[in-house]
This record gives C-alpha cells, structure tokens and sequence, in this order.
C-alpha cells in the first residue's frame, strides 16, 4: 500500500497595505491551483488582515504585531515547508530567516539575498514597457519556481455581511428615486506622493 504523502504548509508574508494585498489575489489563488493539497497559510500586518481573512484561498492569516507577535512568528512557522516573502524589506527576509523554514522565496532586493534560499532576481525597471504591473511582479515568484500562474485578474470576494452594510449605508445616503450617488476616495496613507492633485479630482466629479 502506498504512504500517504503529507500535505505542505505554505506560508505566505503578506504586503504591508491595503492596495497591495488586493494585488495579491492573483498570487493566491494561483498559489492555491497549483497546490490544491497543501495548507496555505498568512502573515500580516493588522490593518491588512482583515482583507486577507476574506480569501478562500488561504487556510489561516496570523496578524503581526508588536514584539509579541514577532516573538510569537518563531513558533507559529517552525514547521513550515516554504515561506513566500511578497513585501520587498529587508525585515521580512530576516523574519523568515528567523523562523527557519526551510525553503525562503522572495526577490533578492535591499541586500537580503543572503537571506534567502531562493532568491529571485527582480524583474528591470529599465525595459521599454517600464516595471511590470504588481499583479506581475507578485507572480513572478511563482513563475521562478516553475509555477504558471492560473490567475491574472483580481477577484475579491465579498461576504454576505459585507454586502448588506454595503447595501444599508448606500440606501441610507442615497434612498430609491433620488438619483445615482458617487462616491471619490482622493486620500492615501502617504499624502501627495500617492494622490492626484485637487484640480484633478474637481474635474473627474464635474
């Protein structure tokens, strides 16, 4: 009779912000085709958990946080079989570094190569189309492995809880028979370096 082979534990680092892990779905939900067996595993900063609890293709998120959390990583990860590091830091290859896993997957970018067990050269900023979109950049780790992604377009899913608020506060603002709401974001965590002008956003709600 043959030995049962034993599932994997896949552990995914996870990008710092919000924009980024909604980029990461693609990576996820390949990562998932590809190893429909293996339990699939997060880290994550707090305010990006949340979204990430979200994706089927993930069997746990853990958040990080404060030195407990970090203390806390070693013994969550020790039997991991692969960690995949998507934020480029250097102190996300150290963390991993830290936790043991056997196999480390990321970009060797900030010097961290040394880090990591298969460091993976980052794609040219140079090349006629300019830097790849982030969807791209994220599947490239896969592809490094020999993976084809099965997912480029982002899909995220949408709870049942969060579309009934979704539903009341939209009804609430804006009730049956009085005309289309819309609704502009214009803000971002760093300020001007990541948003458009005013004058930009006057013209796109006239």
């Amino acid at each position: 009779m043959a030995k049962e082979m034993k599932a994997r534990r896949q552990v995914v680092f996870a990008p710092n912000w919000i924009g980024d892990c909604a980029m990461s779905a693609p990576f996820l939900a390949s990562l998932r085709a590809a190893h429909p067996e293996d339990r699939i595993e997060a880290v994550a900063r707090p305010w990006v958990a949340g979204i990430l609890e979200t994706f089927p293709w993930l069997d746990a998120v853990h958040p990080l946080e404060g030195a407990r959390g970090i203390l806390a990583l070693r013994k969550k990860l020790r039997d991991a079989d692969t960690l995949w590091l998507l934020p480029n830091s250097f102190r996300s290859a150290l963390l991993a570094r830290w936790a043991g896993a056997g196999r480390r997957i990321g970009y060797a970018t900030d010097g961290r190569g040394w880090l990591l067990t298969h460091p993976v050269a980052p794609p040219s900023r140079e090349a006629p189309s300019g830097p790849p979109h982030l969807i791209d950049y994220y599947l490239g780790l896969l592809e490094s492995e020999g993976t084809p992604p099965a997912h480029r377009a982002v899909r995220l899913p949408v709870s049942p809880e969060a579309e009934a608020f979704a539903e009341n506060l939209v009804s609430a603002e804006a009730p049956p028979g009085e005309g289309p709401l819309i609704g502009v974001h214009p803000g971002a965590f760093f300020g001007e370096s990541k948003t458009w002008p005013a004058e930009s956003y006057g013209e796109l709600a006239r």
